[in-house]
């Protein structure tokens, strides 16, 4: 089986029933970002919970990944929104895995990496302008596996020490 249809296979039949929480956290200080094996339980996890999930289950089944999470700023303040997701390669193609976005639920083919990181870029972008936000990133990084369970700021914290990929350099 190749890393694609693997990967299909852990779409369908990991992630049916995993679903993103719809109760907002009053203190991210206090929340905890779960474990692959704590959101196999609980079934309900944030877009970083199912990106460690699904490079659980990559790594599992021998498929070479790689994280990534995008910044957005989303008032004067410099308050962020943030978005983490999956890529892997299966012969001459690119992927990105996606579970937690509901709008953009599945496996995408891209010919390059360039061209997967920039269209995610776009369509995030794109997606907080609807949502009445600048739409702005100002970070983008492919990020190594935390140690989880952990606390949200230190996870967060994990994401900003983590390599920085240049969007205008794409």
């Amino acid at each position: 089986m190749n890393n694609l249809d693997a990967a299909q296979q852990i779409l369908k039949n990991d992630f049916s029933d995993i679903n993103y929480p719809t109760n907002v956290v009053e203190d991210y200080s206090k929340a905890i970002v779960q474990s692959p094996e704590q959101l196999i339980k609980s079934r309900t996890g944030h877009c970083w919970e199912q990106t460690e999930l699904a490079r659980y289950l990559f790594n599992k089944n021998n498929i070479p990944c790689r994280a990534y999470n995008i910044n957005f700023v989303y008032n004067d303040a410099g308050n962020t929104h943030t978005h983490t997701f999956l890529v892997f390669q299966s012969e001459d193609a690119f992927y990105w895995f996606e579970h937690s976005w509901a709008p953009m639920r599945g496996i995408h083919r891209y010919d390059s990496l360039k061209e997967l990181l920039l269209d995610v870029v776009n369509k995030l972008s794109m997606a907080e302008k609807q949502e009445g936000y600048e739409g702005k990133i100002f970070r983008l990084c492919e990020y190594g596996i935390p140690k989880l369970p952990m606390g949200h700021m230190e996870c967060f914290e994990h994401f900003l020490n983590s390599k920085e990929i240049k969007i205008e350099d794409l």
